[in-house]
């Protein structure tokens, strides 16, 4: 049984529960699918991604397709179950040979691995990094959502 000291709602949406310890966090975040249509039914949990920051990407590779992604576990020996998705950074243009994406992980186990370990694309060794999320902020008025022009 896991007791809730309070809730907050994020600017995001999100909704934020504040409990007694550290092993109450842990057990809500592992089991999030089967308590959160309990509290209630229309409340909706996603899945949870591990991104990592992957360097040194050829700009001719579409790390949105099949066959990259294919590729991508055949040489580093990753299960498909375990890549959510990958994207550029930024958005590739002309001139530049080489960019990075981020690709997210189903698992943490996987991310940590490839965060350490040595990553090959196209038979090229890889930097990585963890890629740290953030949500977009004005620099002018300090709300979310949006950026100063």
């Amino acid at each position: 049984l896991v007791w809730v000291r309070g809730t907050s709602i994020l600017l995001s949406g999100d909704i934020k529960l504040y409990v007694a310890s550290q092993h109450a966090k842990a057990w809500l975040l592992h089991n999030k699918h089967l308590w959160s249509t309990l509290a209630h039914p229309e409340l909706v949990t996603t899945q949870t991604h591990f991104p990592v920051l992957i360097h040194s990407v050829p700009m001719d590779a579409d790390p949105k397709s099949e066959n990259f992604i294919a590729d991508f576990m055949a040489e580093n020996g990753i299960a498909k179950a375990k890549i959510a998705s990958a994207r550029w950074l930024v958005k590739p243009n002309g001139g530049v040979a080489h960019g990075s994406i981020i690709m997210n992980f189903t698992s943490k186990q996987v991310a940590n691995l490839v965060e350490k370990g040595h990553i090959f694309i196209e038979n090229s060794i890889s930097q990585r990094d963890e890629h740290d999320k953030m949500m977009t902020q004005c620099f002018n008025c300090q709300e979310l959502g949006h950026i100063a022009h």
